[in-house]
């Protein structure tokens, strides 16, 4: 595995980020993960342990990705804007990443964790053409309604099953059994079975992308 520091603009703010190639890749452009952390304001950022097992396991499956930080935390510029200004951030790291050597721009996937999958989410609800959008633990209002059914698949919703934000009742009724991955004995926090969570993570895009895994 490699990891490159980056910096690319995010309108007149620079953002920081991690761009994680596996050691040996096929020649050619790759299908490559875009991958968005939690809530700026609760401690949320690309160290997040969810956020570094989807990487890993990305990584392991032949999959370039770019986590990188929202504005106003570590070392990206601004503060915190409500989630419209982190909107344009993940649309300035999706064309960082589209831009990137090696990387194939029609193949970009979208993954984000709870603030970041409501980001992901709104994102892929308007992005054509459609792109494989994975939103972990997001919460319930983002996954029913017209919003979610704007979304083309592919696109997968993984929580756990005593999740707080994410009623299980609720969003098996408001998504088709293929639209979701429910963890038994697991919350929000991703304390016990993120292990299974990357797992999932990782077959659902090489699925959506048609490649083959290996290790």
């Amino acid at each position: 595995m490699k990891s490159k520091e980056v910096r690319f603009p995010s309108g007149p703010l620079t953002l920081e980020g991690v761009l994680t190639t596996p050691d040996d890749i096929p020649s050619g452009n790759q299908a490559a993960i875009v991958i968005a952390h939690p809530h700026p304001l609760y401690g949320g950022d690309m160290q997040n342990g969810v956020v570094l097992a989807l990487t890993d396991e990305l990584c392991r499956l032949g999959f370039p990705s770019l986590r990188f930080n929202f504005r106003g935390v570590g070392h990206s510029e601004g503060r915190y804007a409500d989630g419209r200004g982190e909107y344009e951030d993940l649309r300035a790291a999706l064309e960082f990443l589209s831009q990137s050597t090696g990387i194939d721009s029609g193949k970009i996937g979208l993954a984000g964790y709870s603030f970041g999958a409501e980001i992901v989410l709104r994102m892929a609800a308007h992005d054509r053409p459609p792109r494989p959008v994975l939103a972990v633990s997001p919460v319930i209002s983002s996954v029913t309604g017209k919003r979610w059914q704007a979304i083309p698949n592919p696109k997968l919703v993984i929580c756990g099953d005593s999740d707080a934000f994410l009623p299980v009742d609720r969003l098996v009724s408001g998504t088709l059994e293929e639209e979701r991955h429910i963890v038994r004995g697991e919350d929000h926090f991703w304390m016990r079975k993120i292990d299974e969570l990357a797992d999932v993570a990782g077959k659902f895009f090489v699925k959506a992308f048609a490649l083959n895994a290996s290790c």
